[in-house]
C-alpha cells in the first residue's frame, strides 16, 4: 500500500475513534504535520482535532479563512506538542 494511503486511512481510523492524527510528510516542508480533525470553537482556545491554538491569533485567522465550526479540516501544520504554530495549506 502507498505510504501516503496509509496515511490517510491511520488519520481517518483515528477520527472515528474522536481524534485528529498526525500525518509526517516530506523533512524539507515547512510544515511537517498533516493533520485532519474536526474544527472546534472556543471563547479563548480553538482546536482542529487534538491540536489547539489561541482563537484570537494569527493562526486562528488562517484556520478561519477556509473552515467553519464543526467543519472536518485537513491542515498542513507546524506543532509544537499539541499546539498549532503555524499553519500552511488547508483543505476543507
Amino acid at each position: 500500500m502507498l505510504p501516503r494511503l496509509k496515511a490517510v486511512l491511520a488519520a481517518s481510523s483515528a477520527l472515528v475513534a474522536g481524534h485528529a492524527a498526525p500525518v509526517q510528510v516530506q523533512a524539507d516542508n515547512p510544515y511537517p504535520t498533516s493533520i485532519i480533525g474536526v474544527v472546534r470553537t472556543g471563547t479563548t482556545d480553538s482546536a482542529v482535532g487534538k491540536y489547539s491554538f489561541g482563537t484570537r491569533s494569527q493562526v486562528a485567522d488562517k484556520v478561519f479563512s477556509a473552515c467553519k465550526m464543526s467543519d472536518l479540516c485537513e491542515l498542513a501544520a507546524a506543532v509544537k506538542g499539541e499546539q498549532l504554530v503555524k499553519v500552511g495549506k488547508i483543505a476543507v
